[in-house]
């Protein structure tokens, strides 16, 4: 989105957030995809250029950042190696294709306290079959989840699932996508833009409001 940086510097300014995290899908790198492109999209040294020039801001906004590996870049790199039958010793990580600062590191799931952070690719919007079961099953022991990936959620989904004495919850970022993008031309028109932030254990969607222009108002909710 437009506004997306403007926002997040928004949100970062009122909170002052101790860490933060990426949930993933920092590029969507169309050209790779298996969705229908419009021609005019289908341009891979435009659209990267474009990303590149995005995340430069980014970067230089939040130098210190941990993220979520996620299906819109690791997983097209790697669908893109093996259609190529590119041995990976061949391929430059993530982050040396994007310059990405050092304070940035990437990692399938990410732990802070009770609370777990993955990108959800490999969930599903299920989230407390994935709580109350896989989780301890993975992680011994119980976690509460924040995921993205599902661009058209956002808030707390699974609310006071209590386990023994203490509660968990399982909560969508939402995204900031621009849902007109000739680049996201697969857009179902259902996204629900803006970010999120937990304190205290206490997870608060903090939604995008937009204009009927789609831009940002410049306000938080």
């Amino acid at each position: 989105h437009p506004d997306a940086l403007g926002f997040l510097c928004a949100v970062r300014d009122k909170y002052r957030p101790t860490n933060i995290v990426c949930i993933g899908d920092e590029l969507d790198m169309n050209w790779l995809s298996d969705f229908a492109r419009l021609p005019e999209a289908d341009q891979p040294h435009s659209e990267f250029a474009a990303a590149q020039a995005f995340l430069r801001s980014l970067f230089a906004e939040f130098p210190e950042v941990v993220s979520c590996t996620s299906n819109h870049v690791q997983g097209r790199i790697d669908k893109a190696r093996i259609r190529g039958r590119i041995p990976p010793e061949f391929l430059r990580p993530v982050e040396d294709l994007i310059d990405a600062p050092v304070g940035w590191s990437w990692h399938s799931s990410i732990r802070m306290g009770d609370i777990l952070f993955r990108h959800g690719h490999k969930d599903t919007s299920g989230l407390k079959r994935v709580i109350v079961e896989e989780i301890p099953a993975q992680h011994g022991k119980h976690l509460s989840l924040v995921l993205g990936h599902f661009h058209s959620k956002m808030g707390v989904a699974t609310p006071d699932i209590k386990i023994g004495d203490k509660f968990y919850f399982g909560a969508f970022t939402g995204c900031l996508v621009d849902p007109s993008h000739p680049f996201f031309g697969y857009s179902k028109g259902y996204e629900k833009l803006g970010a999120a932030v937990v304190v205290h254990g206490r997870f608060i969607p903090i939604a995008m409001p937009v204009r009927e222009d789609g831009r940002w108002t410049g306000l938080l909710p």
